[in-house]
């Protein structure tokens, strides 16, 4: 016998592991890339990078105090509207290394890396419960 009552908890508990799945990929991208910007681990190869692509040697510290500053934020609770802010700067970061990567004509390859961090943060904002979005300021709360 089907048990309809049953499929919207399964499905909201998959939902919902999914997503969690989809943030610890994004926080753990968020400070990896920030030990990079920060030339902890790379020894100068991300610094070489955003050489080649045109950045001054200071970007790479914007970049890396952004994507550090997004990766707790990712995981705490509430913080709805800094959380709209975190998944906008990530995928404009993503987004702006696709194009200039696109931009100096480093090929094609290049570009895997940032559209698959791109499609893990759409991901992770896609699949937010309700408890981690922006509450709509238009809808009112009905009156007896």
């Amino acid at each position: 016998m089907n048990k309809p009552e049953k499929l919207p908890l399964s499905i909201s508990r998959a939902r919902l592991i999914a997503y969690w799945i989809f943030t610890g990929f994004l926080v753990f991208e968020c400070v990896y890339a920030a030990t990079w910007c920060f030339n902890w681990l790379n020894k100068g190869y991300y610094n070489r990078l955003m050489e080649q692509i045109g950045f001054p040697a200071y970007f790479p510290y914007i970049l890396g105090t952004a994507t550090l500053l997004a990766a707790p934020v990712f995981v705490l609770p509430r913080l709805a509207l800094f959380k709209e802010w975190a998944y906008f700067g990530m995928a404009m970061i993503y987004i702006g290394g696709i194009t200039c990567h696109l931009y100096v004509a480093d090929g094609v390859k290049t570009i895997f890396p940032a559209l698959f961090f791109l499609s893990i943060t759409i991901g992770s904002w896609a699949l937010r419960p309700p408890s981690r979005k922006l509450q709509d300021s238009n809808q009112r709360p009905s009156t007896p």
